[in-house]
């Protein structure tokens, strides 16, 4: 600057110091002029500055960082006032959360923004910042954007003080959780339906298990009934049967000269009745002894069973001149014996009988494995049955043909 017959000059620039570093420095000089407006003198100082420019480079590094701090895209900023709740100063995560332009947000107040439900809570932890009473807070808070939709947020407030320690002004953080929200409301409707299905599932439970209770009682009681049934049956039924079937015997051997041929052929049809009804109360009697016997799997192998099964009809089978081909090899289950020997019986039985008018009768027995599975089977060349009739000819005590054509109870 000049100033009448002086001029001052200042200015800063680095000089190189004896150790070869370098120096900041200030030059302060005064130039002072004669009346002719010759130079008569010039002095000057020099200040070492080097610590004050490393502070001021150090202060302006620091804001640097804290604005690309404030500039973060992943969470919401803001400084506002303590004395009216203005923003100051806002990043533009902060704009997207709340759907705002920057300087619309600075003309107004978070309390204007605020959830209507949200605000009391939020002033009165205000107040006590204020108060001193707190240096910060922090809420799940909800805010209304501009398009008028609800965003669930996390906000942090932290006081910041200048340096004779007075409030200056609130720094803010503000994470949206809408979606965290969501998922939240989501998880606790699943719950929700979740334990609602538990409980219906116990209540089902419940229900089943005292229906199983119901009906294993109704189950004893039938097992009751059947022992008293098959009871009645061995005693009460036998007994006379085997009255007719003594009397109907002695018609047959002492009366038969004195009775004329019909007479003699009602005879011989009481003396199959009999017979039929005798081989029913047995296979009833067995039928309840299978159906009260308790099924114990043990380990057997299953061509000794198929002899037995054999040799229990070698009459027949030597009477019809039936053809068997046993095919069954070695092979060893894990079965209840008696019921399986039971049904050999029964098959071999009834492939014996059925095939009796063909020329000649042919029973093939064999036991495969295959896919995991072992299976025995018995095939025959007889008369075989529609497949219509699956459902009948398997039932207890069902048959499709008669007695007279065929033996046998069903």
């Amino acid at each position: 600057c000049f100033s009448g017959d002086e001029a001052h000059a200042t200015q800063a620039y680095r000089i190189r110091r004896a150790d070869g570093g370098w120096a900041w420095v200030e030059d302060r000089t005064r130039i002072e002029w004669d009346g002719q407006g010759a130079v008569m003198r010039a002095t000057g100082i020099l200040l070492d500055i080097t610590d004050r420019r490393m502070a001021e480079r150090a202060r302006q590094e620091r804001e640097a960082l804290v604005r690309r701090f404030f500039e973060l895209p992943f969470i919401g900023m803001a400084i506002s006032s303590a004395a009216d709740k203005r923003w100051l100063e806002v990043n533009g995560r902060l704009c997207e959360i709340l759907g705002y332009e920057r300087e619309e947000l600075l003309a107004r107040t978070w309390a204007e923004m605020t959830h209507p439900d949200d605000v009391a809570a939020n002033v009165s932890l205000f107040d006590e910042l204020l108060a001193g009473r707190r240096d910060g807070y922090q809420m799940e808070k909800r805010f209304i954007r501009r398009d008028g939709a609800v965003v669930h947020t996390e906000m942090v407030v932290r006081a910041v003080y200048d340096t004779q320690g007075h409030l200056e002004h609130l720094f803010t953080t503000i994470q949206d959780v809408t979606e965290r929200q969501r998922n939240l409301a989501l998880v606790e409707e699943r719950s929700q339906q979740l334990r609602q299905a538990e409980e219906r599932l116990r209540e089902a439970n419940q229900a089943l298990e005292q229906r199983v209770v119901e009906r294993t009682e109704q189950l004893r009681k039938a097992n009751q009934e059947l022992e008293a049934f098959t009871y009645s049956v061995s005693h009460d039924l036998k007994a006379p049967l085997r009255g007719i079937d003594g009397y109907s015997q002695l018609l047959q051997e002492e009366y038969a000269p004195r009775l004329d041929e019909e007479g003699r052929l009602f005879v011989a049809r009481i003396r199959r009745s009999v017979e039929q009804m005798g081989c029913l109360i047995e296979d009833l009697l067995d039928y309840s002894r299978m159906e009260r016997r308790q099924m114990t799997c043990q380990d057997a192998e299953v061509r000794p069973l198929v002899e037995q099964a054999l040799e229990a009809c070698a009459g027949d089978i030597e009477r019809l001149g039936t053809r068997v081909d046993n095919r069954v090899g070695a092979m060893r289950l894990s079965v209840d014996r008696e019921g399986l020997a039971v049904a050999l019986r029964n098959l071999v039985g009834n492939a014996v009988k059925f095939s009796r008018d063909s020329t000649p009768p042919r029973v093939e027995i064999g036991a495969e494995e295959a896919d995991g599975c072992r299976r025995i089977w018995v095939r025959d060349n007889g008369i075989g049955f529609d497949m219509k009739y699956c459902d009948r000819i398997f039932g207890i005590f069902q048959r499709l043909h008669r007695v007279e054509d065929y033996a046998g109870t069903g």
